[in-house]
């Protein structure tokens, strides 16, 4: 979220020092590859650290659990 809240900084800096200018388009061009390649890194981290949950053998295990502290009473 950092390097987001830099570049949206820098583009807002960029902005108000070049509005009508046409450098305001290579800033443009700058700040959309950088939000594209800043959303990429961002899926790219989270589906790595994802973790896929299986419902079906969480419910298995919590029965499981279930008879065992069943049989020890």
């Amino acid at each position: 979220m950092v390097l987001l809240a830099g570049l949206v900084g820098w583009f807002v800096m960029h902005a108000e020092t070049y509005g009508d200018q046409p450098e305001f388009v290579h800033g443009l061009v700058l700040f959309c590859a950088g939000l594209i390649a800043w959303t990429v890194c961002a899926i790219w981290w989270m589906l790595s650290r994802g973790e896929v949950v299986e419902v079906a053998e969480l419910i298995r295990q919590k029965q499981y659990e279930r008879r065992k502290q069943r049989r020890s009473k």
